[in-house]
């Protein structure tokens, strides 16, 4: 059972971590100008996002793009996030 506690929390990380940006793939994201918009953060998932399905190597272009998003808003703010229990 979730407490009320729980409820507003989940309700509050909600609001702050639903999708701002969506884009083809992240190559094309544009940090500097979201970083300029007032973002602070960057969360990835890793299966779709910076690893095609089914694969375990990121492609030369995503690889390039999380290096950018670090360079941008400091890889204390970067975040790879995944809902698998595959390593």
């Amino acid at each position: 059972m979730i407490s009320k506690y729980s409820q507003d929390v989940i309700k509050f990380l909600f609001s702050k971590t639903r999708p701002h940006v969506i884009t083809e793939n992240i190559s094309k994201l544009n940090f500097e100008a979201m970083k300029e918009a007032g973002m602070e953060k960057v969360i990835f998932n890793k299966y779709n996002t910076l690893v095609e399905g089914g694969e375990w190597k990121m492609k030369k272009q995503n690889r390039f793009a999380l290096e950018n998003a670090k360079k941008t808003f400091g890889a204390e703010n970067v975040f790879i996030v995944s809902n698998t229990h595959e390593r």
